[in-house]
């Protein structure tokens, strides 16, 4: 028995020689241990609070690429309007006679046929100077006089051609620079989706250490 108290006394020295832990070393591993679990927290936290701010901001920059596609579709509807009703508005202020846009525009009496000033011939009779008859169903008219409405009518279809124009030139344009965000909102996209189940967790963990 002696001897064997002796082997474990033996034993005991050899293993505190050897380095294995006494209770200070237990102790300090114990530290380190614990420190490490504070340092992994402390980066899964971090890592927490990255992904919810990335997604934030994506599905931020989606909402700006929704707004600025939805405005773009916008400006193309009005300019697709603006369009149409000039042309509508041509036909009707269109010389029976030369088929340009009125210029100068003169009702004719007693029919009310309204031709450019230039395109009234002498005691105009329904013949215009190229020979081709006016089609007014008169076969005799009592002299013209200016049409002011369709004047304005002309001047308004002006401004507005004027407009459609600028507008479809700086549609044009603006498609150049929206084009990317089509491109760029299929990516935003996916990635949100992507992330939105690994941010519920993360928020989900962030509020429980707050």
């Amino acid at each position: 028995a002696a001897g064997g108290v002796g082997t474990l006394g033996s034993m005991g020295t050899a293993m505190s020689m050897a380095g294995a832990p006494g209770m200070g070393g237990i102790s300090r591993m114990h530290d380190i241990l614990g420190a490490n679990s504070r340092d992994i927290g402390v980066q899964n936290t971090i890592e927490d609070e990255l992904l919810v701010y990335r997604h934030s901001r994506a599905a931020a920059l989606l909402a700006k690429e929704r707004a600025v596609t939805a405005a773009f579709k916008g400006v193309q509807t009005a300019m697709a309007n603006i369009v149409a009703y000039t042309e509508n508005l041509e036909v009707e202020i269109t010389c029976h006679r030369c088929w340009q846009v009125l210029a100068d525009p003169h009702m004719i009496a007693p029919c009310g046929t309204t031709v450019c000033a230039s395109c009234i011939v002498a005691s105009d009779e329904g013949v215009a100077p190229d020979g081709a008859p006016l089609d007014c169903g008169c076969t005799e008219h009592e002299g013209a006089v200016p049409n002011d409405t369709v004047t304005g009518a002309v001047e308004k279809w002006a401004d507005l051609d004027r407009v459609a124009t600028d507008l479809e030139f700086a549609v044009k344009n603006l498609g150049y620079k929206v084009q990317p965000c089509y491109e760029q909102r299929s990516a935003t996209k996916a990635l949100v989706s992507a992330t939105e189940p690994s941010v519920k967790d993360s928020k989900v963990r962030l509020l429980a250490m707050a």
